[in-house]
C-alpha cells in the first residue's frame, strides 16, 4: 500500500538525493572558483529555497491523500494512483528543472570566472599605465614652468598630428603655425620680415601653394588654448612662462621640419638633390627665429 508516509518516503529517498548530491557538488566547486562570494551565496540561497518548495509541495501532496490504503496492483502504471502518481511526477519534473538550473550555473559561474581574468589582466595594464603616468607627472613637476608647458602641450600637438598620418600634413602644418605665431605675437621688425620671408620661401621650394598653406595654421588652437589647459592645471605659471613656452613650441615645429626633411632626403640620391634647397631654407628659418625670439644660439 502507498499512504502519505510511504510517498514522503520515496520522495525524500528517491527523488531529493539526486538533487541534493549534485547542488553539493556545485558548491564544491563555486567555493573553489566563483570569483564573486556575494553572488554565490546568493545562488546558493535561490537553490535553497527552490529544493524547499518542492519538499514542500511533496509533503502538501502527501497530507491531503486517502487515509484509507490503497493496493498497488501488479502490472498496473503508477499514474493510475491519481495523488501518489501526481506527487511523484511532479517532484520528478522538479528535479529535472533543478538539472537545468544547476547546468545554467555553471555556464554562468564559468562566465564569470572568465570575466574575473579579463578584468585582472585590464586591472593590472591600468595600474602599470597609472604607475607610468605617475612618474611623468612626478618629472613634469620638476621642470621649470615653461619647458613643462611646452612638453604638455607638443605631446598633445604630436597626438593630432598621428591622428591625421600624413608627413607632408604635419611639415605644412609646422610651417603655417610658425608663420601665424611670429605674424600675430610679436611686433614688426626686420627680423620678423626675414622670419616670415623664410617662411615663405621654405613653402615655395618645396613646391606648395603659399595662400593655401598659411591658411592651415591653426596658432590660436595651438599656442593659446592648449596652453591654456595646461596652466589650468598648475598654480606657479606666470605669464612670461607662456610666452616662453609658446616660442620652444614653435622651435620644436621647426625641429620636425628638419627631421622630416632629412628622412626623406636619406630614402634616395635623387630625393637628398631635389629636397637639399628646401632643407637649407629651414635651417635658414631657425636661423631667423632664434633672432626673433631673442635667444642665444644655444638656446636654440
Amino acid at each position: 500500500c502507498m499512504d502519505g508516509g510511504h510517498l514522503c518516503d520515496l520522495f525524500n529517498h528517491q527523488v531529493l538525493p539526486p538533487i541534493l548530491g549534485a547542488v553539493q557538488q556545485l558548491i564544491k566547486l563555486l567555493c573553489g572558483h566563483f570569483p564573486v562570494e556575494t553572488a554565490k551565496r546568493a545562488f546558493d540561497s535561490a537553490l535553497d529555497d527552490d529544493l524547499l518548495l518542492v519538499r514542500h509541495k511533496a509533503n502538501a501532496e502527501a497530507s491531503i491523500l486517502p487515509k484509507r490504503p490503497q493496493r498497488i496492483i501488479p502490472q498496473q502504471p503508477l499514474h493510475s494512483y491519481p495523488r501518489g502518481a501526481e506527487t511523484y511526477a511532479e517532484g520528478r519534473r522538479s528535479a529535472t528543472q533543478a538539472k537545468f538550473a544547476i547546468e545554467e550555473a555553471v555556464t554562468l559561474n564559468n562566465h564569470f570566472v572568465d570575466s574575473y581574468f579579463v578584468y585582472r589582466s585590464m586591472n593590472s595594464k591600468l595600474n602599470k599605465e597609472l604607475m607610468s603616468r605617475s612618474l611623468q607627472l612626478t618629472a613634469l613637476a620638476e621642470l621649470q614652468p615653461d619647458d613643462r608647458i611646452a612638453r604638455i602641450t607638443w605631446d598633445r600637438i604630436q597626438d593630432d598630428l598621428e591622428q591625421a598620418d600624413s608627413m607632408v600634413y604635419g611639415m605644412q602644418f609646422c610651417i603655417a603655425n610658425i608663420a601665424a605665431l611670429i605674424k600675430t605675437s610679436f611686433k614688426e621688425t626686420e627680423n620678423t620680415i626675414a622670419a616670415l620671408e623664410a617662411c615663405h620661401q621654405l613653402i615655395t621650394t618645396l613646391g606648395w601653394n603659399k595662400e593655401e598653406i598659411l591658411a592651415m595654421e591653426r596658432s590660436s588652437m595651438v599656442f593659446i588654448d592648449y596652453i591654456k589647459d595646461v596652466v589650468s592645471m598648475y598654480n606657479d605659471i606666470k605669464q612670461n612662462h607662456c610666452e616662453n613656452a609658446q616660442c620652444i613650441l614653435a622651435m620644436n615645429m621647426n625641429s620636425m621640419l628638419l627631421q622630416d626633411l632629412e628622412y626623406v632626403m636619406k630614402q634616395s640620391p635623387q630625393r637628398q638633390r631635389s629636397l637639399t634647397p628646401a632643407l637649407e631654407a629651414a635651417a635658414q628659418l631657425r636661423v631667423q627665429m632664434v633672432l626673433v625670439f631673442d635667444w642665444n644660439a644655444s638656446e636654440a
